[in-house]
């Protein structure tokens, strides 16, 4: 059967490191599966996310509002909505959006099981 969930159904985090705000969409609590971890990312303008890369898990990224500059293994790109990004376990990965609008994406982990390493421990 169907699940439908209103948007204040699903559990909404906010980041201790920067200033995204993230929103579950696909997690072994809600859809009972390990497969695919998924959710939604919103960073606010002028904001840089932490360095960090993702143990175990492959990451798939959809750009749905906004621009920003992704860091990925120490190279730039700057991209747009609709991009998509594809990472491999171990990618040492950041953004960076510029003035005047929200980033949103969607991520997606596969398999669900995944080690986040923050390149830096104390970076706040």
């Amino acid at each position: 059967m169907a699940k439908i969930f209103a948007p204040d159904e699903l559990p909404h985090l906010s980041s201790t490191r920067d200033k995204r705000k993230r929103i579950d969409l696909i997690t072994e609590e809600l859809q009972g599966t390990q497969a695919i971890l998924g959710d939604m990312i919103v960073y606010p303008p002028e904001n840089i996310g932490s360095p960090h890369f993702h143990r175990g898990a492959a990451e798939i990224k959809y750009l749905l509002r906004g621009s920003a500059t992704f860091n990925i293994s120490g190279q730039d790109h700057h991209l747009r909505e609709g991009h998509i990004i594809v990472l491999k376990p171990g990618e040492v990965h950041h953004c960076r959006t510029g003035p005047g609008e929200d980033l949103a994406f969607l991520e997606f982990w596969i398999p669900a099981a995944k080690d986040t390493v923050w390149v830096d421990p104390e970076d706040p």
